[in-house]
């Protein structure tokens, strides 16, 4: 409980959990419930027939340019500015199942893809923030990360699920503030 001379009111002392630099994270888990929890590693890719095969997947389901208007404002030609150059491409480690995260870059700019069994998810908009979490918790896998307005001062906070067969957004937050 704080109390001062004015006023009186309950509070939640936080304990810090491990974590390399806590001013990079942006979620808490608060739960007395949660018994196991990990970071996971995202390995790149550098095979060029797999990032080639994981992009004409990508630009062949059309989720790019559903995305154009996502947490941004358009922005003229850059559908076409982004892929004009290979994307990077990121194994999700999750186990016995194929699953990717597709990144597309220019000019500091990211939309970001999942790729589960051949299936295109939409992840981040077009200026994804620089990190992706990815996360084992009670033996569930998520992976984090968000974007912001490219130019609207928006931002948006996403969390999924990642399971053998779906993606499933399970939290955001979005301000109008950057």
């Amino acid at each position: 409980m704080y109390e001062d001379e004015v006023k009186s009111f309950p509070y939640t002392t936080l304990r810090l959990g491990s974590c390399k630099d806590p001013r990079k994270y942006s979620m808490a888990i608060i739960d007395d419930e949660v018994r196991s929890y990990s970071l996971l590693q995202l390995t790149k890719i550098n095979d060029q027939s797999m990032i080639k095969r994981l992009n004409n997947l990508v630009l062949s389901s059309n989720v790019l340019k559903e995305m154009v208007h996502r947490a941004q404002d358009a922005i003229d030609g850059d559908y076409g500015v982004a892929i004009q150059q290979p994307p990077k491409v990121y194994k999700y480690p999750i186990v016995n199942v194929n699953a990717y995260v597709v990144e597309y870059g220019f000019s500091g700019n990211n939309p970001r893809i999942i790729v589960l069994k051949d299936k295109v998810y939409p992840f981040t908009g077009w200026c994804s923030y620089d990190y992706m979490r990815t996360f084992t918790l009670d033996g569930r896998y998520y992976i984090q990360s968000g974007s912001s307005c490219c130019s609207c001062g928006g931002t948006y906070e996403e969390l999924y699920e990642v399971t053998a067969s779906s993606v499933k957004l399970v939290h955001e937050e979005s301000s109008l503030s950057d």
